[in-house]
């Protein structure tokens, strides 16, 4: 009787320590738990904020392309232009020259 009272004791005592072990792990898991939907929040606005970003790349790319269409048309504008210019000062030599000439065989 006293060994089955001593082996009930044994066992209790075991089922204690059990118990014991099983809070513990209980406390653990409820931790990682609050720990994962903490980390879940700052996964979601992490997302949020790189949709955000995402958009206002797209934003910033068109406005880029834009611009680089100005310049490229301002470009075209101001080569037209040195071209015109260059025109202009060839047929301003030619003019002086023959100006020059007309006057030397006038006698000028």
């Amino acid at each position: 009787m006293s060994r089955a009272r001593l082996k009930q004791e044994q066992l209790a005592a075991l089922a204690e320590e059990e118990n014991q072990e099983i809070r513990k792990l209980e406390l653990r898991i409820a931790e990682f738990e609050h720990l994962r939907l903490a980390q879940k929040s700052d996964y979601e606005a992490l997302i949020v904020r790189r949709d955000f970003l995402g958009g206002q790349l797209i934003r910033r790319n068109d406005e880029v392309a834009l611009l680089s269409e100005k310049i490229e048309i301002q470009n075209h504008i101001l080569r037209s232009g040195n071209d015109a210019f260059k025109t202009l000062l060839d047929e301003m030599r030619r003019t002086t020259i023959l100006r020059n000439d007309l006057q030397r065989r006038a006698g000028f």
